[in-house]
Protein backbone atom coordinates (compact mmCIF):
# COMPACT_ATOMS: atom_id res chain seq x y z
CA UNK A 1 0.00 0.00 0.00
CA UNK A 2 2.87 2.35 0.84
CA UNK A 3 4.72 1.43 -2.26
CA UNK A 4 1.00 2.76 -4.15
CA UNK A 5 1.23 5.81 -2.58
CA UNK A 6 4.75 6.66 -3.18
CA UNK A 7 4.22 5.93 -7.14
CA UNK A 8 1.35 8.12 -7.04
CA UNK A 9 2.83 11.07 -5.67
CA UNK A 10 6.46 10.23 -7.36
CA UNK A 11 4.44 9.37 -11.03
CA UNK A 12 3.72 12.48 -13.08
CA UNK A 13 0.06 13.48 -13.47
CA UNK A 14 -1.65 10.60 -15.40
CA UNK A 15 -2.74 12.96 -18.14
CA UNK A 16 0.72 13.99 -18.76
CA UNK A 17 2.20 10.54 -19.22
CA UNK A 18 2.77 9.68 -22.67
CA UNK A 19 0.66 7.64 -24.05
CA UNK A 20 0.49 5.90 -27.47
CA UNK A 21 2.81 3.32 -28.74
CA UNK A 22 5.07 4.13 -25.85
CA UNK A 23 2.77 2.44 -24.14
CA UNK A 24 2.60 -1.11 -25.68
CA UNK A 25 5.57 -2.66 -23.54
CA UNK A 26 4.27 -2.24 -20.17
CA UNK A 27 0.43 -3.31 -21.29
CA UNK A 28 2.28 -6.47 -22.79
CA UNK A 29 3.90 -6.75 -19.71
CA UNK A 30 0.65 -6.34 -17.63
CA UNK A 31 -1.24 -8.84 -19.70
CA UNK A 32 1.39 -11.43 -19.60
CA UNK A 33 1.74 -11.30 -15.55
CA UNK A 34 -1.67 -11.38 -15.39
CA UNK A 35 -1.97 -14.80 -17.57
CA UNK A 36 1.21 -16.01 -15.57
CA UNK A 37 -0.55 -15.40 -12.29
CA UNK A 38 -3.84 -17.21 -13.87
CA UNK A 39 -1.68 -19.96 -15.15
CA UNK A 40 0.13 -20.29 -11.62
CA UNK A 41 -3.27 -20.29 -9.81
CA UNK A 42 -4.68 -23.30 -12.05
CA UNK A 43 -2.39 -25.60 -11.46
CA UNK A 44 -1.69 -25.05 -7.80
CA UNK A 45 -5.82 -25.13 -7.70
CA UNK A 46 -5.64 -28.55 -9.69
CA UNK A 47 -3.10 -30.41 -7.58
CA UNK A 48 -4.71 -28.91 -4.28
CA UNK A 49 -7.34 -29.71 -2.00
CA UNK A 50 -7.13 -26.62 -0.83
CA UNK A 51 -4.65 -23.70 -1.69
CA UNK A 52 -2.89 -24.26 1.83
CA UNK A 53 -3.25 -28.13 1.84
CA UNK A 54 -1.20 -29.58 -1.15
CA UNK A 55 -1.65 -32.94 -2.25
CA UNK A 56 1.46 -33.47 -5.10
CA UNK A 57 4.63 -31.43 -6.03
CA UNK A 58 3.19 -29.25 -9.21
CA UNK A 59 5.77 -29.37 -11.77
CA UNK A 60 3.70 -28.17 -14.37
CA UNK A 61 3.28 -24.94 -16.55
CA UNK A 62 4.95 -21.90 -15.10
CA UNK A 63 6.34 -23.98 -11.99
CA UNK A 64 8.92 -25.79 -14.31
CA UNK A 65 10.55 -22.67 -14.58
CA UNK A 66 10.03 -20.98 -10.99
CA UNK A 67 9.15 -22.65 -7.54
CA UNK A 68 6.62 -19.81 -6.89
CA UNK A 69 5.15 -18.58 -9.56
CA UNK A 70 2.53 -16.84 -8.23
CA UNK A 71 4.69 -14.60 -5.50
CA UNK A 72 6.61 -14.31 -8.67
CA UNK A 73 3.99 -12.87 -10.73
CA UNK A 74 2.22 -10.48 -8.28
CA UNK A 75 5.78 -8.91 -7.88
CA UNK A 76 5.83 -8.54 -11.30
CA UNK A 77 2.60 -6.94 -11.55
CA UNK A 78 3.48 -4.41 -9.14
CA UNK A 79 6.81 -3.33 -10.74
CA UNK A 80 4.77 -2.61 -14.18
CA UNK A 81 2.18 -0.62 -11.80
CA UNK A 82 5.32 1.67 -11.17
CA UNK A 83 6.77 1.53 -14.54
CA UNK A 84 3.68 2.48 -16.12
CA UNK A 85 3.52 5.26 -13.28
CA UNK A 86 6.83 6.30 -14.43
CA UNK A 87 7.89 6.16 -10.81
CA UNK A 88 11.34 4.75 -10.61
CA UNK A 89 11.91 4.83 -6.38
CA UNK A 90 8.70 3.53 -6.10
CA UNK A 91 9.65 0.46 -8.35
CA UNK A 92 12.74 -0.13 -6.08
CA UNK A 93 10.70 0.16 -2.78
CA UNK A 94 7.83 -2.50 -3.91
CA UNK A 95 10.62 -4.46 -5.11
CA UNK A 96 12.82 -4.40 -2.23
CA UNK A 97 9.60 -5.01 0.32
CA UNK A 98 8.14 -7.52 -2.07
CA UNK A 99 11.61 -9.35 -1.96
CA UNK A 100 11.46 -9.75 1.56
CA UNK A 101 8.24 -10.42 1.98
CA UNK A 102 7.52 -12.90 -0.64
CA UNK A 103 11.14 -14.45 0.99
CA UNK A 104 10.06 -15.31 4.24
CA UNK A 105 6.58 -15.97 3.11
CA UNK A 106 8.53 -18.47 0.19
CA UNK A 107 11.24 -20.14 3.41
CA UNK A 108 7.83 -21.33 5.06
CA UNK A 109 5.99 -22.53 2.37
CA UNK A 110 9.25 -24.93 1.69
CA UNK A 111 9.12 -25.83 4.91
CA UNK A 112 6.05 -27.48 4.83
CA UNK A 113 6.19 -29.02 1.22
CA UNK A 114 9.66 -30.75 2.61
CA UNK A 115 7.36 -32.15 5.61
CA UNK A 116 5.01 -33.08 3.49
CA UNK A 117 6.39 -34.58 0.44
CA UNK A 118 9.89 -35.26 1.73
CA UNK A 119 12.34 -36.45 -1.19
CA UNK A 120 9.84 -35.41 -3.72
CA UNK A 121 10.54 -32.05 -3.20
CA UNK A 122 13.93 -31.88 -2.31
CA UNK A 123 14.26 -33.50 -5.82
CA UNK A 124 11.93 -31.25 -7.78
CA UNK A 125 13.06 -27.77 -5.71
CA UNK A 126 16.95 -29.07 -7.16
CA UNK A 127 16.02 -29.06 -10.13
CA UNK A 128 13.88 -26.07 -10.42
CA UNK A 129 16.28 -23.66 -8.80
CA UNK A 130 14.86 -20.57 -9.26
CA UNK A 131 12.56 -19.73 -7.04
CA UNK A 132 11.21 -16.21 -8.19
CA UNK A 133 12.73 -14.95 -11.72
CA UNK A 134 13.76 -17.64 -13.87
CA UNK A 135 17.12 -17.95 -14.73
CA UNK A 136 18.03 -16.20 -11.17
CA UNK A 137 18.87 -18.83 -8.50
Amino acid sequence: MVGHWLAAFEAPELHRIPGGWSNVGVWILIVVTLLMQYNSTLYLAKYSEKVVVPTAVVQFGPYRWVRHPVYASTMLLFATYCLALRAPLSLMFVVAVCLMYYEQKAKLEEVLMVETFGESYLEYASKVRCKFIPFVY
